[in-house]
Protein backbone atom coordinates (compact mmCIF):
# COMPACT_ATOMS: atom_id res chain seq x y z
CA UNK A 1 0.00 0.00 0.00
CA UNK A 2 2.62 2.11 0.86
CA UNK A 3 4.08 1.70 -2.23
CA UNK A 4 1.45 2.70 -4.52
CA UNK A 5 0.85 6.29 -2.70
CA UNK A 6 4.90 6.58 -3.16
CA UNK A 7 4.16 6.31 -7.02
CA UNK A 8 1.40 8.49 -7.07
CA UNK A 9 3.08 11.10 -5.73
CA UNK A 10 6.08 11.03 -7.66
CA UNK A 11 3.72 10.65 -10.81
CA UNK A 12 1.56 14.18 -9.39
CA UNK A 13 5.03 15.72 -8.44
CA UNK A 14 6.35 15.22 -12.08
CA UNK A 15 3.35 16.26 -13.86
CA UNK A 16 3.19 19.47 -12.01
CA UNK A 17 7.03 20.07 -13.05
CA UNK A 18 5.87 19.33 -16.11
CA UNK A 19 3.21 21.95 -16.16
CA UNK A 20 5.18 24.35 -14.94
CA UNK A 21 8.01 24.59 -16.99
CA UNK A 22 5.56 24.92 -20.15
CA UNK A 23 4.18 27.25 -18.64
CA UNK A 24 7.72 29.12 -17.73
CA UNK A 25 9.37 28.08 -21.41
CA UNK A 26 10.30 30.97 -23.24
CA UNK A 27 9.90 31.37 -27.04
CA UNK A 28 13.58 30.86 -28.81
CA UNK A 29 14.83 34.08 -30.48
CA UNK A 30 17.14 33.57 -33.25
CA UNK A 31 19.56 37.11 -34.20
CA UNK A 32 21.89 37.75 -36.73
CA UNK A 33 25.19 39.07 -35.63
CA UNK A 34 27.22 40.99 -38.65
CA UNK A 35 30.54 41.60 -37.74
CA UNK A 36 32.41 44.52 -39.74
CA UNK A 37 36.48 43.73 -40.65
CA UNK A 38 38.84 45.79 -38.66
CA UNK A 39 41.43 46.04 -40.83
CA UNK A 40 42.01 49.95 -40.95
CA UNK A 41 41.56 49.72 -37.42
CA UNK A 42 44.95 52.10 -35.69
CA UNK A 43 45.55 49.08 -33.51
CA UNK A 44 48.63 46.89 -34.16
CA UNK A 45 49.89 43.82 -31.97
CA UNK A 46 53.13 45.45 -31.11
CA UNK A 47 51.40 47.89 -28.92
CA UNK A 48 48.59 45.81 -27.20
CA UNK A 49 48.53 48.09 -24.46
CA UNK A 50 46.09 50.41 -27.37
CA UNK A 51 43.38 47.69 -27.33
CA UNK A 52 44.26 45.21 -23.92
CA UNK A 53 43.95 46.69 -19.99
CA UNK A 54 46.71 46.41 -17.77
CA UNK A 55 44.62 43.61 -16.26
CA UNK A 56 44.52 41.41 -19.52
CA UNK A 57 47.85 41.75 -20.27
CA UNK A 58 49.46 40.64 -16.87
CA UNK A 59 47.26 37.48 -17.48
CA UNK A 60 48.43 36.78 -20.18
CA UNK A 61 52.12 37.01 -19.56
CA UNK A 62 51.01 34.86 -16.49
CA UNK A 63 49.67 32.06 -18.87
CA UNK A 64 52.07 32.38 -21.87
CA UNK A 65 49.50 33.67 -24.25
CA UNK A 66 50.53 35.54 -27.30
CA UNK A 67 49.05 38.74 -28.48
CA UNK A 68 47.80 37.52 -32.03
CA UNK A 69 45.38 39.59 -34.66
CA UNK A 70 42.53 38.19 -33.43
CA UNK A 71 42.71 39.76 -30.06
CA UNK A 72 42.61 43.29 -32.09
Amino acid sequence: MVKNKSHIFLVLFLLITVSFSEIYAQDLKYYLVQLNDKNNSGYTISQPQSFLSPRALNRRNKQNIPIQMDDI
